[in-house]
C-alpha cells in the first residue's frame, strides 16, 4: 500500500495530477482545491489513500493527513463514494464539513454539486458522532493544521454568533480568523473578539 508520495508535479488535469517520483509518474486523484494549490514543476507531497480493485489501483491524494481523515469519514456514508468525497472537499475545507455536521447546517453541504437533501440527511445521521473523533486527528497534524483544526470551542462560538443573528458562513469565517491569531482564548473572549472584528 502507498501511504505518501513526494515528487515533482509533471502534469495537472481536471481531476488528477501526475507526480514524477524518480522517473515514475503516479496518477493521483485530488480535490479541485488541492489541485489549485500546485503547479507543474513544483515539488509536492500527498498523503495517499489507495483503492485496489481487481482490474485497477487508484490513488487519492491529500495535502494533509487531516484532509485525508475527513475524506475517509465521508466515504463511510452510503452514497458518498471517492468521487463525491473529493467533490465535497473541493468546495469545503475539512473544518467546514465538520462544522456543518455539528450544526446540522444542510445549506453548506447542499451547495456542493451533486449533494441533495437525502444525501445530506444520511451524512448527518451516519456521521452524527464525528465531533467526538476529530480531536484525535489533531495528534498527527502539522502545526498549521492544528491551528486551524475543528474543535468544540469554534463550534460553540459560531453557534453563539448565529444565535445573535449573524450569518452562518460569516460567523465561521470571523471565528476562524480570530482563532488563527489568538491560540489561547476562552469562549467568552472569542465571542467578544469576533464581534469586535465584525464591527470594524
Amino acid at each position: 500500500m502507498i501511504g505518501k508520495i513526494k515528487g515533482i508535479v509533471d502534469h495537472i488535469d481536471n481531476s488528477h495530477a501526475i507526480i514524477d517520483v524518480s522517473g515514475v509518474g503516479y496518477i493521483v486523484y485530488c480535490s479541485s482545491k488541492s489541485l489549485s494549490r500546485i503547479n507543474v514543476g513544483d515539488k509536492a507531497e500527498f498523503f495517499i489513500e489507495t483503492h485496489v480493485r481487481e482490474d485497477q489501483i487508484t490513488l487519492y491524494g491529500f495535502i494533509s493527513q487531516y484532509e485525508k481523515n475527513c475524506f475517509l469519514k465521508l466515504v463511510t456514508v452510503k452514497g458518498v463514494g471517492p468521487k463525491m468525497g473529493l467533490q465535497i472537499l473541493g468546495d469545503l475545507e475539512p473544518d467546514q464539513v465538520y462544522l456543518a455536521i455539528s450544526l446540522k447546517d444542510s445549506a453548506v453541504l447542499s451547495n456542493v454539486s451533486g449533494v441533495g437533501p437525502k444525501l445530506v440527511s444520511r451524512i448527518f445521521t451516519e456521521l452524527k458522532d464525528i465531533k467526538h473523533d476529530v480531536t484525535n486527528d489533531k495528534i498527527s497534524h502539522s502545526t498549521n493544521d492544528v491551528a486551524t483544526g475543528f474543535n468544540s470551542l469554534k463550534v460553540d462560538a459560531v453557534s453563539a454568533l448565529i444565535n445573535l443573528g449573524i450569518n452562518k458562513s460569516e460567523a465561521f469565517m470571523v471565528v476562524s480568523d480570530v482563532l488563527e491569531n489568538k491560540k489561547d482564548v476562552d469562549l467568552n473572549n472569542l465571542i467578544k473578539l469576533s464581534l469586535h472584528a465584525m464591527a470594524k
